[in-house]
C-alpha cells in the first residue's frame, strides 16, 4: 500500500479544521468551541448559519402558512446564547462580534411581539413584520 506524503496528510488536516458557519474566527476560538460541543452544547456553526438564514430572510420566505413560525431560528439564537455565556470573555466577545450584526438584521426586520412573555429572551419576543 503507498504511503501518503506529509504534504498530503497536512492539507487534509487543515480542511477538517475548518467549520462551516464560522465566517472568521481565531483558532482558539474554534477549538473552545469543539470543547464546548464535546460537553453537551450543540454546534454552534450550524446555529450560527440557522441565525444567519433567519436574520437575512424576508418576512415572505419566513412561513408559507403566515404564522410567523421562526421556532428554529430562535432555538438556534438560544444555543447561540448558551456558548457565548459558556466561553471565557475574549471568546465570548469574539463570537458576540459575528452574532451581533445578526441581531440587528434580526430586529430591524421585525416588531415586538405584544403577547409574548416578559420574561422570555428578546427575540423570542419578536415577530415577523406583515
Amino acid at each position: 500500500m503507498p504511503r501518503r506524503r506529509p504534504h498530503e496528510l497536512r492539507v487534509r488536516r487543515s480542511d477538517a479544521k475548518k467549520e462551516p458557519g464560522l465566517p472568521r474566527g481565531s483558532a482558539r476560538l474554534v477549538s473552545a468551541l469543539a470543547r464546548l460541543e464535546r460537553n453537551g452544547i450543540a454546534s454552534v456553526a450550524a446555529a450560527l448559519r440557522t441565525w444567519r438564514a433567519e436574520a437575512q430572510s424576508r418576512v415572505d420566505d419566513r412561513c408559507p402558512c403566515g404564522c410567523n413560525d421562526m421556532y428554529f431560528g430562535h432555538d438556534a439564537r438560544s444555543e447561540l446564547e448558551s456558548a457565548m455565556r459558556a466561553l471565557p470573555p475574549r471568546l465570548a466577545r469574539e463570537l458576540r462580534s459575528m452574532v451581533v450584526p445578526l441581531d440587528e438584521l434580526y430586529w430591524a426586520s421585525t416588531v415586538p411581539d405584544p403577547f409574548a412573555s416578559p420574561s422570555a429572551s428578546w427575540w423570542r419576543r419578536r415577530m415577523a413584520s406583515s
